[in-house]
């Protein structure tokens, strides 16, 4: 799960024009609302990143980084760049490579900070966070079908009609 998976579920969890969670958020307390807003900021489709390159660029001490947006970064970098030459096959796009390895060598940059940093290398562990990340269950495709289909079923009792159009289509 990456930064954006947490963005994308906390604007999603009541609808995306509902300010029902926005202000729960903020009720909650002020920091855990400025966090939010940064990640927002930060994770942000405008630009591919860019907010969060910059930031990182000009971040000082260890950092841990988004490997979700550095390997999105690895995989336009690859699927938009030939290995060779459009008219001549025989000569290979060097260009191409050295941007891969200079997005590998930032990647390992900011991860050795965290080894080599004074501050930073006895962090305690926290087993509230890794039972979060890992302690998850994950449907299958029929089991997450049928979790849809009920609830597209509960929906039909409120608006029967393009609903109803929608449900059928899904039983095929």
């Amino acid at each position: 799960m990456g930064m954006r998976a947490v963005i994308a579920g906390i604007n999603n969890v009541c609808g995306s024009n509902d300010e029902q969670i926005t202000q729960y958020i903020a009720s909650k307390s002020n920091t855990n609302w400025k966090q939010f807003k940064s990640l927002h900021v930060l994770i942000g489709s405008r630009g591919i990143g860019q907010t969060y390159h910059w930031a990182l660029k000009h971040t000082v001490g260890p950092a841990i980084p988004d490997l979700e947006q550095h390997g999105s970064d690895l995989i336009r970098t690859n699927k938009g760049n030939l290995d060779y030459h459009p008219q001549d096959p025989s000569l290979i796009h060097w260009g191409k490579f050295f941007v891969i390895g200079k997005l590998v060598g930032m990647i390992t940059l900011y991860q050795n900070r965290c080894f080599t940093m004074p501050n930073y290398r006895n962090l305690e562990e926290q087993p509230h966070i890794s039972y979060l990340v890992f302690n998850q269950v994950i449907w299958d495709y029929d089991t997450l079908m049928n979790h849809e289909v009920k609830a597209l079923e509960s929906r039909v009792l409120a608006e029967p009609s393009s609903i109803q159009k929608m449900l059928m289509s899904l039983r095929g």
